[in-house]
């Protein structure tokens, strides 16, 4: 992903045995940008870049919805909202390990636990706009500009 691009991702877990969690990280090649988790014994969850902070986004079993958006410089805005009940957190950060986009991410269920209450979903994955897109109007505005100079 490059600049002007957002990645979008729904997170479902269920319960996480303390000290447990499940995750999402970013990569940019194979340094780690940023990270989204929970882990079990803590209130809320966590979101991870050049500096760590916490989201104030309680545990939920309800599932999240987060899109990351790639600003240029390694610079990230982050939106995060709980689906149960519209809680949210932003944020516009720098990427951690002088990452400077994404090219890569990573689903972790690190031993929530045993039985089925304990899975946890990643789905609704997009990103926006599509690289193709991307590919199409770099192609497009030259023969756009051609045709006006006519």
């Amino acid at each position: 992903m490059t600049t002007g691009q957002t990645f979008g991702f729904d997170l479902d877990n269920g319960w996480i045995d303390n000290g447990q969690s499940v995750s999402v990280a970013m990569f940019d090649g194979s340094a780690q940008a940023a990270e989204l988790a929970f882990v079990g014994g803590n209130a809320n969850y966590g979101w991870t870049d050049s500096t760590s902070n916490g989201t104030g986004i309680g545990f939920t079993d309800g599932g999240l919805h987060v899109e990351v958006d790639v600003l240029g410089g390694g610079s990230y805005t982050v939106q995060v909202q709980r689906l149960s009940d519209s809680a949210s957190y932003t944020k516009t950060g720098t990427f951690m390990n002088g990452c400077q986009n994404l090219t890569g991410f990573a689903f972790f269920n690190a031993n929530a636990g045993p039985f089925s209450q304990r899975d946890a979903y990643l789905n609704n994955m997009t990103v926006v706009p599509e690289p193709a897109s991307f590919l199409a109007l770099g192609l497009g505005v030259p023969v756009l500009l051609r045709r006006r100079r006519r």
